[in-house]
């Protein structure tokens, strides 16, 4: 008997609605705009660090693109403050900031790189002419006198010059 009197005390105020007062309302307000201003303060500061982390590897990105060796170096140089933004938060005007300095400072693209491990003096033409190629086959075929050989040299004369 004692248990059911506790459920269903228990049940009765469960169902009863809770009565609120202006001031609670006005308090769970106020509550409510300084978690809104907090988070609106917080996503604003992060759109900014992104808009900057964007515009920082874009420019080194272009930067790199158009030869120049030190972009972060740069950068500190460079006023990015007229930098504007597109609807998708993409950095506008680089390409004319980075053209008007590599114009100003005379940036040379880099020449190819240095080649580690290759030989010092390389020659300069590898390729050769379908003559030098048939006079070295034809050469290899007298020399050996193999088969293999002068099947080689007719196949390559075939290829080459259609015959004979």
């Amino acid at each position: 008997m004692e248990n059911e009197q506790q459920n269903t005390g228990t049940e009765q105020a469960a169902n009863e609605e809770k009565v609120y007062l202006q001031a609670d309302i006005d308090a769970l307000q106020a509550t409510w705009n300084e978690e809104r201003a907090t988070l609106q303060r917080q996503l604003t500061e992060s759109r900014d660090k992104l808009k900057q982390r964007t515009l920082e590897h874009t420019f080194h990105a272009k930067a790199a693109g158009k030869g120049i060796a030190d972009p972060a170096g740069l950068m500190k140089l460079i006023n990015l403050s007229a930098i504007t933004y597109d609807e998708n938060d993409e950095p506008q005007g680089l390409d004319e900031i980075l053209d008007a300095f590599t114009a100003a400072a005379g940036v040379v693209t880099p020449q190819k790189p240095i080649s580690i491990g290759g030989p010092s003096n390389p020659p300069d033409n590898t390729e050769k002419t379908k003559q030098q190629l048939l006079e070295q086959a034809a050469e290899k075929a007298r020399r050996t006198g193999r088969t293999e050989d002068r099947a080689a040299f007719s196949a390559l004369r075939q290829k080459l010059f259609g015959g004979n």
